[in-house]
């Protein structure tokens, strides 16, 4: 059975026309709401600046998941979930830490020139923070929820020995590269990637520019890593035990509104996406291949981004 097959299997086992079209429309509608009127630029990314972001971006994703969730599970007759106080606290929890994690940002305040840093890698290390942190802020938390309410999983939110699959997302991923190199011959592509441009950053801990990038990209990789714990992780197969198959959907809507401020039709495609990933992580009961594509195209698009730099 190829990826294909597994995903068009989940497909038709959790089909159910009402809450697939409400979910179309309400994305539709939220979508066109927050790019047409900047709602993200005024109330969250503002958030950030004023210093409320800790707070305001654990309301923000649990409202968005409970817009999608409730009206998914009322649609599938699943209305003893929403008399369940469990159903409410788990995804809470596992949202509250995501989003604490994403809206810390007390670091920018540790006295980092203190410890002999320059002003170039102090900003270096903020970067590797801020791409470190999603995995690293909720290790411990969905450590101790692991050996407590979780410990009936098989592993660690899909991350075990499973590796079913592992080859077929590799072969997706090498043939996905090809158009990551034809797009890397645009001029908009060589001005935004890669993320990290070692030539900006001279000297670096007296560090090569391969040292710097290594450096870099273990810390960058770490933030597709949480992203793929917490979306397909916890609220796929930690909400499993409660919702079973209809714990793919509301998250597939969460996650397309995570994409909000960022580029449309990134977001447009991160709810199909979020959708296959999840029908993927359900089925299998494991988020490597998520995490092999994430890494798998993110690192082909800065290694494409590195090479146009130096051969121009």
């Amino acid at each position: 059975m190829n990826l294909f097959q597994v995903v068009a299997g989940f497909a038709r086992k959790d089909f159910d026309k009402k809450s697939m079209v409400y979910v179309l429309l309400m994305a539709a509608l939220c979508i066109f709401l927050n790019y047409h009127f900047h709602l993200y630029q005024q109330f969250i990314r503002t958030s950030y600046e004023a210093g409320h972001s800790l707070w305001v971006l654990p309301l923000y994703y649990f409202s968005f998941y409970m817009l999608g969730a409730i009206p998914v599970l009322v649609f599938r007759k699943r209305t003893d979930l929403l008399a369940n106080p469990i159903f409410y606290l788990k995804s809470a929890f596992y949202i509250g830490i995501y989003g604490m994690t994403i809206g810390y940002y007390g670091y920018l305040d540790w006295p980092l020139e203190k410890l002999g840093c320059t002003s170039l890698e102090t900003h270096f290390l903020y970067r590797c923070i801020y791409f470190s942190k999603s995995t690293i802020g909720p290790l411990l938390f969905l450590l101790l929820a692991k050996f407590t309410f979780d410990r009936y999983l098989s592993n660690f939110y899909g991350i075990g020995r499973s590796s079913a699959y592992i080859g077929r997302y590799l072969l997706l991923v090498a043939c996905i590269l090809p158009f990551v190199a034809a797009a890397s011959f645009m001029p908009s592509f060589q001005v935004m990637y890669p993320v990290f441009k070692p030539w900006n950053y001279e000297p670096l801990f007296g560090l090569p520019d391969c040292g710097k990038v290594l450096l870099f990209d273990s810390c960058y990789s770490l933030h597709y890593v949480g992203v793929e714990l917490a979306m397909r992780g916890a609220l796929v197969i930690g909400m499993a035990s409660l919702m079973g198959k209809d714990a793919v959907l509301p998250m597939a809507f969460m996650y397309c509104t995570l994409h909000f401020g960022k580029p449309l039709v990134e977001t447009i495609t991160s709810l199909f996406g979020g959708y296959i990933l999840g029908a993927l992580a359900y089925e299998t009961k494991h988020i490597w291949g998520g995490i092999l594509l994430h890494l798998g195209v993110a690192f082909g698009i800065d290694t494409a981004g590195i090479l146009q730099h130096y051969l121009h």
